[in-house]
């Protein structure tokens, strides 16, 4: 489809451009009722859509509306035209509207002038001008500027649609007071939260609504509305728990940007926070209530929308009048589903607010530190290290065999020797490969010989044959000199040679295949931790530690656990779990600083090296550091 002068159809179909039910009245009062009676934005969304492709005479339409928290798409067809046809154009149209927000026509003609139609879209604002959707249809029209009427047309209807609509949530929002739940329909005060935070964003067309339940001098953020699990740890809603205390700090509401006509500076400086939070959310309107039950605050309900829509001292006075008769309940269902760590908290709570009055001070001092070393010892935390025997092995390791079979004929390294890539290892005797060397050569120049004879003779099969036995013998020669150059062996890599000591081997036939050295990469060792069966659920991949040699109880290397085998294995007459880990920069001691020659630090390094190893398995209970090995011989050998 393309515009005046494009073909319309794939075989020069034409829509009926008769204006249907296009120039009635009564279209406005359809919509109007429709508006009205819709229950819900998903339903409005069809049915306006159907009732304007049948106006219109579309054979195709399509609508993308958001509205709070939900996202509605609809399309429309009918006739006989395919609408798969219209599809793609209508939806490009679309997206455009949606992009930038504003009424958009296209006017297409066949070539052969007879057919016009229009492409149509409209954007769909809320009462606050803020743009929430568009639609989009094709319709048959006469000419291009009856195509510029019925955009005109088209987009009051959109706008007709949505004051209504505004206007009867406006209605039943502000006719409706949340009902105050019985505590028994909520397990958790999360649960209460959520539903509160959800409920007053549909209702208020906020962008988001936050609870939070007051702790002594701290808020912690109960629900967040539009989310299942709110992650306290992201800069956004550390900014919405600051702006939570400030609230609660100030005892009353704060909200950000301050009315109009405002200048009380003592109330623009106490509120810091809230214009922070106003600034992390882009400039969007902010506020915060506190919630009283009697004279205590136990929650703040913090709200955001957008800039065009700043909050208001009646609309927050009105708001907290609405949930402060829900707080009882609130503090009811927290009370009903404290955890004994709750239970002991606020028990631990009420004794603190009995010592710390008048007199006795030596008896609350002993009683404080005795609190707080039991406080610290059940409750508190620390590092938990496991610590295991380990062996230090090379994690890179170059087996080095025999090429082929023949009779070993020097030896130039032995085990501990440091080795670079390419230096000679041994070598074997090719002098048979030598003299079979000599003979293919020999062999070779004949056949060129016989070659420039048949080419001499004009003998094209004499010469192709030799052509064929000089191919055969250059191929023979090349592994000849494969064989002549494999009979020198020389260093894979870099490293250390570990094991292979030829040196008394030498004059022997040794087979191919058979084991010459073994050379380690220099610098690439890793570490083979033996874990006994009762730390093993403690220990895991992608932990980290450290670990020291006995050889140098002063050099501390750090780690990481790569993988622990399956199968145990008997070290030491113990059953142990083998865990690899590779060494990394981390945890270097400052005194591992002497290098070797060639700039090494782990020069002193040697294969089958023993030592300790600090595996971190993160934070447990100090309770449990003391204590779990007791347990677990007691649980062994009473059966408890």
């Amino acid at each position: 489809m393309v515009n005046s002068g494009g073909q319309i159809g794939r075989s020069g179909e034409a829509v009926d451009p008769s204006p249907r039910g296009r120039d009635s009245g009564n279209i406005f009062a359809a919509v109007v009722s429709l508006a009205r009676s819709a229950t819900s934005t998903h339903r409005l969304t069809a049915d306006l859509l159907h009732l304007l492709g049948k106006n219109f005479n579309s054979p195709y339409a399509a609508a993308h509306i958001r509205y709070s928290s939900e996202v509605f798409q609809e399309d429309y067809h009918s006739g006989p035209t395919d609408p798969a046809f219209w599809k793609p154009s209508v939806q490009e149209l679309l997206t455009d509207t949606l992009a930038e927000p504003k009424p958009r026509l296209k006017v297409l003609q066949s070539k052969r002038g007879k057919s016009v139609v229009a492409l149509l879209a409209a954007p769909m604002f809320d009462h606050r001008e803020v743009p929430i959707g568009a639609f989009a249809l094709v319709a048959p029209v006469n000419d291009s500027s009856d195509a510029k009427v019925m955009l005109a047309t088209f987009e009051a209807l959109l706008r007709v649609a949505t004051v209504v609509m505004e206007q009867q949530r406006s209605a039943a929002t502000a006719a409706t007071v949340p009902a105050k739940p019985v505590a028994r329909q909520f397990e958790s005060p999360e649960q209460l939260a959520f539903w509160v935070t959800n409920d007053l964003r549909n209702k208020t067309g906020c962008e988001q609504v936050a609870l939070g339940q007051v702790f002594g001098p701290r808020v912690e953020l109960l629900s967040v509305s539009g989310f299942d699990e709110v992650h306290r740890e992201g800069p956004g809603v550390k900014a919405l728990l600051a702006a939570m205390e400030e609230c609660l700090d100030s005892a009353r509401p704060q909200f950000y940007p301050p009315e109009s006509g405002s200048d009380d500076d003592s109330l623009r400086y106490s509120q810091r926070l809230h214009k922070q939070w106003h600034q992390a959310v882009r400039g969007d309107c902010v506020a915060s209530i506190p919630l009283r039950n009697g004279e205590e605050t136990v929650a703040i309900l913090s709200l955001r929308r957008v800039r065009s829509a700043p909050f208001a001292s009646p609309e927050i006075e009105k708001l907290r009048v609405q949930l402060e008769p829900l707080m009882p309940t609130l503090q009811l269902t927290r009370l009903a589903r404290r955890s004994l760590w709750r239970h002991g908290r606020d028990s631990v709570r009420t004794g603190l607010a009995v010592l710390i009055g008048p007199g006795r001070w030596r008896t609350k001092t002993i009683a404080i530190l005795m609190v707080a070393a039991t406080a610290a010892l059940l409750f508190g935390s620390m590092e938990h290290r496991v610590h295991v025997p380990c062996t230090l092995a090379p994690s890179a390791l170059r087996h080095v065999s025999v090429p082929f079979d023949g009779v070993l004929y020097s030896a130039s390294v032995v085990q501990g020797d440091s080795v670079s890539v390419g230096q000679i290892l041994c070598g074997f005797d090719s002098s048979d490969l030598q003299r079979q060397r000599s003979e293919l050569l020999a062999q070779l120049a004949v056949v060129e010989r016989e070659q420039d004879k048949a080419l001499a003779l004009e003998s094209a099969v004499d010469a192709k044959l030799a052509q064929a036995n000089q191919v055969l013998i250059q191929a023979r020669l090349k592994i000849l000199d494969r064989r002549i150059e494999q009979a020198t062996v020389r260093a894979p890599i870099d490293g250390v040679v570990v094991s292979g000591d030829m040196r008394r081997r030498i004059g022997e036939v040794l087979p191919r295949g058979e084991p010459l050295f073994q050379i380690a990469a220099r610098g690439s060792w890793k570490v083979e931790l033996q874990i006994p069966q009762d730390e093993l659920t403690e220990i895991g991949p992608e932990l980290t530690g450290v670990f020291a040699a006995h050889a140098r109880p002063e050099v501390q290397r750090g780690f990481r656990i790569q993988r622990i085998l399956p199968k145990p294995e008997t070290r030491k007459q113990r059953t142990v779990y083998v865990a690899e880990g590779v060494l990394t920069t981390m945890g270097i001691s400052t005194v591992d600083s002497r290098q070797d020659g060639a700039g090494h630090m782990d020069s002193w390094m040697r294969p089958g090296m023993e030592g300790v190893a600090a595996v971190r398995v993160g934070p447990r209970r100090i309770a449990w550091i003391v204590s779990h090995r007791i347990m677990n011989f007691l649980r062994m050998h009473l059966w408890l």
